[in-house]
């Protein structure tokens, strides 16, 4: 297909198909920002703990793997206590993707690789089914996020956690 084609195309979509395809390339190819102060790039991935961080208003101290799947996978909308749930993503695009935290937290916690995840999210956007949590690139903007809002959930790596949210467990009840 060539880019001619391809732009017809594109430009014959409607306006909600189209904004999901700008949606979709804003998913699969993240701005690289410039690093600011504060913001750290992990230089030894394979050896970096990720945790599960939550608003510190949130009276969650655990939760079970599988409500953190259906969470972050938009099967489930509300916390217990019925506060919309906004979960949101760490992509550090200075990394190569497998080794970012978004890649290893999908891999541990989801059990999907990115590339079954931006599919899952692709299926379930052009059904109308949900869309993707909010991606940001650097471990500030994830606390930034968390921290204000009472459904806030993320990931970071635990050396970037701070008092601004609270960390809780991940309890896998599938576990022999």
């Amino acid at each position: 297909m060539g880019v001619r084609t391809t732009v017809r195309a594109i430009a014959a979509l409607p306006p909600g198909a189209l904004a999901a395809v700008a949606l979709l390339l804003i998913l699969a190819f993240p701005a690289a920002p410039a690093a600011e102060e504060g913001d750290e790039i992990e230089e030894y991935v394979e050896t970096r703990e990720l945790v599960v961080v939550v608003n510190r208003a949130n009276p969650a101290t655990s939760i079970s793997l599988a409500d953190l799947q259906k969470l972050f996978l938009g099967k489930r909308a509300l916390w217990p206590n019925g506060w919309p749930v906004n979960p949101c993503d760490l992509a550090e695009p200075g990394l190569p993707e497998p080794q970012t935290s978004r890649a290893q937290f999908s891999q541990r916690y989801l059990n999907k690789d990115m590339t079954t995840l931006k599919s899952y999210w692709i299926r379930m956007i052009f059904s109308g089914k949900g869309h993707p949590p909010a991606v940001y690139p650097r471990t500030g903007q994830v606390l930034a996020h968390v921290a204000a809002d009472e459904g806030g959930l993320g990931y970071l790596p635990r050396r970037s956690v701070t008092d601004r949210v609270k960390v809780i467990a991940v309890i896998d009840n599938t576990a022999p």
